[in-house]
Formats: structure tokens, C-alpha cells, sequence
């Protein structure tokens, strides 16, 4: 996608501070799960994981900004988490999952991942701190 592409959300940038459901309830509907090309499975396990939502926050470093959202099972975060990324020049997007089911990339984009493993304390893209929290 170019930063002309119409289908890129120039003002993701706005959208900090908001929940990943409000994000793509509102704009960011072509970041929902199955907008993403997630499977049925797949997609039940990022809301799942999902279920207790952080706002979403901006990363940047190496040359990458992403608007992040974090969220945790409603059972706590050792339970489920799951990232979703959305580049902000780009309007790429990442998502993964850690649950019972393992520690997936449902939605690849090596960019994104590593910036989200550039930012985490352990280099995993499952845990980034994000700019409030480092």
C-alpha cells in the first residue's frame, strides 16, 4: 500500500487511546479479525484473548510507527493475550495470540514484529512495552 492507497487510514494515529473493538467498530474496520483473513478458530481465539482491552498506544523505532492494542483474556493475561499492530504510514497490520493453543502470528508482517520485539523488555513480540509503559 502507498500513502496515496485510499484503503490506508492516514489518521491511525487518532485512534490512541481507544479500545481495539472501538477502533474497529468505527474506522479501523478493515483491521478487524476477519478483515484480516483470519480463520473462524483464529479469530475466537483474538477476541478471546482480547476480552480485557488495553487502549491503544503508539510504538515507534527502526524507522516504524504502530498503533498498538494489547489485550488480555478476562482471565488475566498469563491466560491470553493478544497484540494487534497497525502501521501508521503504511496501514499494515500484525496480529498474534498467546493461549492454550500456543504463541501464534495469525496476521504476519516482519516489520511490525520486529518493532514490536524491538520494544519488549524479554524481545518477544507477545509483550511490548509500549510508550507509557517504558
Amino acid at each position: 500500500m502507498s500513502a496515496e492507497d485510499p484503503a490506508v487510514d492516514l489518521d491511525v494515529v487518532a485512534h490512541a487511546g481507544e479500545t481495539y473493538s472501538a477502533f474497529v467498530a468505527a474506522e479501523g474496520a478493515r483491521y478487524a479479525p476477519d478483515a484480516l483473513g483470519l480463520t473462524a478458530p483464529d479469530r475466537v481465539r483474538l477476541w478471546r484473548a482480547m476480552a480485557t482491552p488495553g487502549a491503544g498506544e503508539l510504538l515507534s523505532g527502526g524507522g516504524v510507527e504502530a498503533l498498538v492494542f494489547k489485550g488480555c483474556a478476562d482471565t488475566g493475561c498469563a491466560d491470553g493475550a493478544s497484540i494487534v499492530a497497525v502501521d501508521t504510514g503504511s496501514g499494515a497490520a500484525f496480529a498474534g495470540v498467546r493461549d492454550a493453543g500456543g504463541l501464534d502470528i495469525l496476521a504476519p508482517n516482519d516489520r511490525l514484529e520486529a518493532l514490536l520485539r524491538l520494544n519488549s523488555p524479554t524481545r518477544s513480540w507477545d509483550d511490548p512495552a509500549t510508550v507509557a509503559g517504558a
